[in-house]
């Protein structure tokens, strides 16, 4: 695993400046996100000092330009991105004062945000994961009136869904809402008015789309798929805090290769394909 994990980083070290967005998926905020996993798996300092370098970049670019509210490129991928960070002192920060525009832009127009997603057709519920973010690095009392705006948007959609509802990206939204209630029951766990309107809304979830659309699945059967698909998969789960166990790590290994011999075809396209395989490797120590 050290040789591949290696390959990949250096692959990302020498491709870095050909990554131009700034999110989650296929942006500097994934690189970032491995380099500094990388680091405190490697111990190489070098690695730590790239992360820091696309966190400054970052800032600096979300400070004065206008993205998405996604969980995929936007400001929430983003968000999600710093809070994991933060949450695991890679970083350290006023939280409060560098999430204010993340906040406003994405938790006080929460139905802007699910619209949004719903439009792209992201199959994530990018306003309810990047508050679950939130909370782990703030206190609860602090959120409490963006839970109240998330809940109000989550109990209308859901509701205003019809009972023989056969859409694949509503089922996919939804599945993202049960796992991120789910999340917030635990959170949330002495909040029994929550609580009740939380498990309320689960229950209708699960009469909507059956079991197979909300378990929880603990594997990702690799094979036959391209880098871009795994990787897709990958950072769904990332943003949920689900963990993943990555199956036929020699497909994978020789997809990275063939990649490799074509490098000069994906050069925009590979870092975030690289960078959520490389992260995954490293969580699940393959």
């Amino acid at each position: 695993m050290d040789n591949l994990l290696l390959k990949i980083a250096n692959a990302l070290t020498v491709n870095i400046t050909n990554t131009e967005e700034f999110g989650l998926f296929s942006g500097k905020t994934g690189l970032a996100v491995f380099f500094y996993e990388y680091a405190r798996f490697s111990g190489c300092e070098y690695y730590q000092w790239l992360a820091d370098c696309l966190i400054d970049d970052i800032y600096k670019f979300h400070q004065k330009n206008n993205l998405d509210l996604c969980a995929v490129n936007g400001y929430s991928s983003i968000g999600i991105g710093l809070c994991n960070m933060l949450h695991k002192e890679y970083l350290s920060a006023d939280t409060n004062n560098i999430f204010y525009d993340i906040d406003d832009l994405v938790l006080s127009n929460p139905e802007k945000t699910l619209s949004q997603d719903l439009h792209y057709r992201t199959g994530l519920f990018s306003a309810g994961l990047y508050l679950m973010a939130r909370l782990k690095i703030t206190q609860v009392d602090y959120m409490r009136k963006y839970i109240s705006k998330v809940m109000d948007v989550v109990y209308k959609y859901v509701y205003g869904l019809s009972n023989n509802m056969n859409d694949y990206n509503d089922k996919n939204t939804l599945r993202s809402i049960f796992l991120m209630l789910s999340s917030l029951c635990r959170t949330c766990c002495t909040d029994d008015n929550l609580l009740q309107k939380i498990n309320f809304i689960l229950q209708k979830i699960k009469f909507l789309c059956g079991t197979e659309y909300y378990v929880q699945r603990a594997e990702l059967n690799t094979s036959y798929y391209s880098l871009a698909s795994i990787s897709d998969e990958i950072w769904w789960y990332y943003v949920h805090s689900e963990k993943i166990h990555m199956l036929n790590k020699n497909y994978i290994e020789s997809q990275i290769n063939r990649y490799f011999s074509e490098f000069c075809y994906y050069i925009n396209m590979i870092n975030g394909w690289l960078s959520s395989i490389g992260l995954t490797l490293i969580l699940n120590r393959l």
